[in-house]
């Protein structure tokens, strides 16, 4: 509890706010971390493991002066007999602390500002954002908050704070003017009220889901080195301009990282200027070794809720994923929903075990 809470501090940070002692926080709560898996670890099951786990999370520590993975790492291993839903609920209700007192001190004229006037892709426009930084930075949060309510709220009876957020998101992404963040909440919505009408709608989403994070893996890559050619508005022209142009110069951002950057095994850790999608930033930032454990940890804890009817925890998974077609959140424990369902497991390879938590949660 004391690490998620210093999680839940630095989490705004860059965001909504600029914390001057933020790096003290993130090791108060590693250290939080590493006291709880101390206590709760099976020394002679789990060292192994752990000493595998603890020697990459130091080597990503070294070549990206960062300790980002070695955070994740501590967390997921602290939390494998935690409640998911419990862990889930913290980080909902904390975020909605975070974004009320920023919204509240911004419209007081005490924090940032309500909304920014300026340039935003070659025109002028007023776009809110609410105390945040950027309004993308607020619609993240916001998307988060949607997809966390869904995942605690969706399979209960008691939905009235899932049709208030349901009501709410949309007008205020609509203020905030974020192209992506109303495409996801939209299909996030017709996924959600689809589940609680015709029920049945797992291998639907699982094969929805299947192929987004291919497409995420396979496909942004090939359109970051293959110009496609194609006929658009009568002429011959370059169908990735037109891609570029309706993706807001993301496209274009990712393919000249696949050009001018190098990939590594553990990545650099600042390269920030490379992209911001997330699967691209992540392999760049945080390596392709972290990328290759992510997707397959991703691909199987998706099959893994299929096989459990978990329909709510997978459209959780599908909304993060396709929003980070747009933001780099991917390796941030405290912003990336999508790690909350790896909460009250162990992973092993071809295995999921059910811990306590888990367990404790599903009975509910």
């Amino acid at each position: 509890m004391a690490g998620l809470m210093c999680e839940l501090f630095v989490m705004p940070s860059g965001h909504a706010f600029g914390w001057y002692h933020e790096k003290i926080f993130i090791l108060i709560g590693m250290m939080f971390f590493s006291v709880s898996i101390l206590f709760s670890m099976d020394i002679k099951k789990d060292w192994a493991v752990f000493l595998c786990l603890g020697a990459y999370g130091i080597a990503c520590y070294h070549f990206q002066s960062s300790a980002l993975i070695l955070r994740i790492i501590l967390i997921l291993l602290a939390g494998r007999k935690e409640d998911p839903v419990k862990t889930a609920k913290i980080f909902f209700f904390g975020t909605a602390v975070i974004m009320l007192y920023a919204g509240i001190m911004s419209a007081l004229g005490l924090h940032n500002t309500l909304y920014l006037t300026q340039v935003f892709r070659h025109e002028e426009e007023t776009r809110w954002c609410f105390g945040f930084f950027h309004p993308n930075g607020f619609s993240l949060f916001l998307v988060k908050e949607y997809l966390l309510t869904i995942y605690i709220y969706g399979k209960t009876k008691n939905r009235i704070l899932l049709i208030t957020m349901t009501a709410l998101c949309p007008i205020l992404l609509i203020l905030a003017r974020s192209k992506m963040g109303i495409v996801c909440f939209v299909v996030t919505v017709a996924l959600t009220f689809t589940a609680l009408i015709i029920k049945k709608i797992d291998k639907p989403l699982f094969i929805l889901g299947t192929v987004s994070m291919a497409f995420q893996t396979v496909f942004i890559y090939l359109l970051g080195v293959i110009p496609l050619p194609e006929i658009h508005n009568g002429e011959v022209e370059n169908f990735w301009d037109f891609l570029n142009e309706i993706t807001t110069g993301r496209l274009d951002h990712a393919r000249s990282a696949f050009l001018y950057n190098k990939l590594t095994l553990f990545g650099v850790g600042h390269a920030e200027d490379v992209t911001e999608m997330g699967s691209v930033n992540m392999l760049f930032n945080q390596g392709i070794i972290f990328s290759a454990l992510y997707l397959a940890a991703l691909f199987t804890i998706y099959y893994r809720m299929y096989k459990k009817h978990e329909t709510f925890s997978m459209i959780l998974i599908l909304g993060s994923t396709f929003y980070s077609l747009s933001e780099s959140f991917n390796a941030y424990f405290n912003k990336n929903p999508i790690f909350i369902c790896f909460i009250g497991i162990t992973v092993f390879p071809f295995l999921l075990k059910d811990l306590p938590g888990r367990k404790k949660a599903d009975n509910k």
